[in-house]
Parts: structure tokens; C-alpha cells; sequence
């Protein structure tokens, strides 16, 4: 279970990447910025709300019903249609840096300066709850330097996780870091995109 949480998350953008393809005529390689940011901004509200566990199941079942309608009577021409350069530039590097960070299980205090940044997405996920707003600590009382999205796109790559791990925040903060490639790439396709790569 430690890694199903990272493949669930990561089939639900894959879904809703579709979705905004097939039915929304996005171009394929937004799609993945588009998924991302669309997912910090739902659990950033969900978290302001007080509603971040119910919201989150919300999400998956909408990305898993968004996936099921992107394929309801799509011609295999069209699905074809996703696999542009950046999309698939997306989903390599995702599952490349999902492997590696998966076996070199970075942690947060120690692989770099993130640890403050840290600390918040692990009590956002231990307390089901925005850290800011937290029982676990009152520290954020008087401090909230960090985004929510940020934090909050950590909490939905480990949502059905049992526990905190670091390596799924860096997951999620690389997720984000490829959408912005991918949409880069997707610019520049016809202008040798494999140079820019």
C-alpha cells in the first residue's frame, strides 16, 4: 500500500488529462498543467472549507467519472491524438521520478531545505486537516508563510496513504515542475520540441 497511493493519484491526473482532451479540446500536452493545477486549487478550497478528506474522495470519484466519460465512445484515432510530446514527456518523467524517488526515499530534513516546508504538508496529512488550521500544532499561529496548493498537492499524491512520507511531497511538487515542461513542450512542437526537451 505504501505505493498504490502514488499509482492512484497519478492514474486519477492521467483520467482528467482525458477527459480535458477528449471532451474539452484542450490541447494535449495542457492537459497535464491544467490537471494539476486544477487538483491544488480543489483541495485548496476543500482545505479552507474544513472539508479536506470528504472533498478528496469527491475528487477521485469526479477524476475517475471525467476519465470514464473521456473514453465513452471516443474513436481510437482521437485517443491517439493525446500522445504529443508533451504529454508523453509528462507521463515518462512521472513514472521515471515516481521509481526513483520511490527507491531513494528521500526525507525531507535531511536531502534539502524543505524541512519547514515539511513539517506542514505532514501535519496537513496526519490531521486530515490544512496546517494552518491543525490541532498537531499551534506553531502556524503566528506564521503561514507556506502556499496551500503547494502543501495540499503533497496531501492528494499520499491521500489514501496511511501515513506521511517525503518522497511522495517531492512526487508531487516534480508533477507539477513536468506539467509546466509539458506545456512548454506542447508550445513549441513543429519548432524542434526535441532540442528543447
Amino acid at each position: 500500500m505504501e505505493y498504490l497511493d502514488v499509482v492512484i493519484s497519478f492514474a486519477a491526473l492521467a483520467a482528467l488529462c482525458l477527459f480535458l482532451y477528449v471532451r474539452c479540446d484542450l490541447p494535449a500536452s495542457l492537459t497535464p498543467l491544467a490537471a494539476v493545477s486544477g487538483t491544488m486549487v480543489w483541495f485548496s478550497i476543500a482545505g479552507m472549507a474544513g472539508l479536506l478528506r470528504p472533498m478528496g474522495w469527491a475528487w477521485f470519484v469526479l477524476a475517475a467519472a471525467a476519465g470514464a466519460a473521456g473514453l465513452w465512445k471516443t474513436s481510437p484515432k482521437k485517443l491517439a491524438g493525446l500522445l504529443r510530446p508533451g504529454f508523453c514527456l509528462f507521463v515518462g518523467l512521472g513514472v521515471v521520478f515516481g521509481v526513483y524517488l520511490a527507491l531513494r526515499q528521500p526525507v525531507v530534513a535531511v536531502w534539502d531545505e524543505m524541512s519547514f516546508w515539511g513539517t506542514a504538508a505532514k501535519i496537513t496529512k496526519l490531521d486530515n486537516e490544512l496546517y494552518t488550521t491543525s490541532s498537531l500544532s499551534r506553531i502556524w499561529e503566528w506564521t503561514a508563510t507556506q502556499k496551500p496548493g503547494m502543501i495540499l498537492l503533497g496531501y492528494f499524491v499520499q491521500f489514501f496513504g496511511a501515513g506521511f512520507a517525503a518522497w511522495k511531497l517531492y512526487f508531487a511538487y516534480d508533477l507539477l515542475l513536468f506539467a509546466c515542461f509539458a506545456a512548454v513542450v506542447g508550445a513549441l512542437e513543429g519548432r524542434r520540441w526535441p532540442v528543447w526537451i
